[in-house]
């Protein structure tokens, strides 16, 4: 389903990975659950479609929506993971943000309705039904 709507929304969903654990259920029995956020640019690298062909043909990257330009910007910067990271300017913040917002509207089709302000009440509410 997900390559499907990606390439609906002109995109290439090029890999992911998807994490399951296990939970009892009420009488004991293990139940699969999956575990963490799917389809998301932190577990998933898209490609923009329209672009691919011509720009591999050419010996170039393709147009990517994932977190690969954040690692890309680090080693830029020296950092290969090892001691203290490079301060992250409210420029590049906002141009990770962007890209976050593009790849989540072009997904959805919707437009993101951003929330300003303390978000604490929202996350408990969101989580009120699960227990840790």
């Amino acid at each position: 389903h997900g390559t499907m709507r990606a390439r609906e929304q002109g995109l290439l969903l090029v890999d992911t990975k998807y994490e399951f654990g296990l939970r009892l259920k009420a009488d004991g029995r293990p139940q699969l659950v999956l575990a963490d956020e799917v389809h998301t640019q932190d577990s998933s690298r898209y490609w923009i479609a329209e672009s691919y062909e011509q720009r591999v043909s050419q010996g170039q990257d393709p147009e990517m929506f994932d977190k690969e330009f954040v690692r890309r910007w680090l080693i830029e910067r020296g950092y290969m993971g090892e001691g203290e990271p490079p301060v992250i300017d409210d420029e590049f913040r906002v141009t990770i943000a962007e890209r976050y917002v593009e790849v989540c509207e072009r997904m959805t089709g919707e437009p993101v309705q951003a929330e300003v302000g303390p978000q604490q009440e929202s996350i408990k509410a969101a989580l009120a039904n699960y227990s840790f």
